[in-house]
């Protein structure tokens, strides 16, 4: 998804998912600068999280250890926001950090749950301190992660679409399809294009 293009972050915003032993493990992941600059530090993020993933028991050993190795082969002042989350697919428990990524917010009914715990972004502070933190998930909601390039989205008037937008549009996501299937099912497909093409019209100028 591209982001704003006045914001100084990247125009890739990369997320991913996994499945592994009844788990889902995924992270979604915003770089400092664009071009090919980012374009090599989101290659350097992903050759990192692949190589000590595996070996590394929850989120926040592997953002201490993601950091760990940014902060010493980075270039100055450049530096990763990432979410990364682990959910167990028996408890629905989700375990995660939050490394100066944009706080996901969880649709559970016709609430809005927004998930602030988290840490410092990675790659400019040695000694910053990550932890695992928990949430317990219940089988209709639906976990949204969004980014700056979504809500500093900006129209003619400098009017950002803001977090308050994006959940209104994943509401009326939900709202489309409770009316088309009567149960109020959301698939991140129809999350995804409520939210992109309403973020267009917002921009559009």
């Amino acid at each position: 998804m591209r982001g704003n293009p006045h914001s100084p972050w990247a125009e890739t915003i990369s997320t991913r998912w996994h499945w592994c032993r009844g788990r889902s493990l995924f992270a979604s992941r915003m770089f400092s600068g664009k071009g090919i600059a980012a374009a090599l530090l989101m290659a350097n993020l992903q050759a990192i999280v692949r190589a000590f993933a595996p070996g590394i028991a929850g989120p926040g050993a592997l953002c201490r250890k993601v950091n760990e190795v940014l902060c010493g082969s980075v270039a100055p002042g450049k530096f990763v926001t990432m979410f990364y989350g682990v959910v167990d697919s028996e408890t629905l428990t989700l375990r995660f950090e939050n490394a100066g990524h944009c706080p996901p917010i969880v649709l559970r009914g016709d609430s809005a749950l927004v998930l602030t715990e988290g840490s410092t972004v990675l790659g400019l502070f040695p000694q910053a301190e990550y932890e695992e933190r928990r949430f317990v998930l219940q089988s209709a909601d639906c976990l949204l992660l969004t980014t700056d390039g979504v809500t500093e989205a900006a129209n003619e008037g400098d009017e950002e679409f803001g977090a308050e937008r994006v959940t209104a549009s994943a509401r009326a996501a939900r709202s489309l399809a409770r009316t088309a299937s009567g149960r109020g099912y959301l698939t991140t497909s129809r999350v995804s294009a409520t939210a992109i093409s309403t973020t267009t019209r917002h921009s559009s100028w």
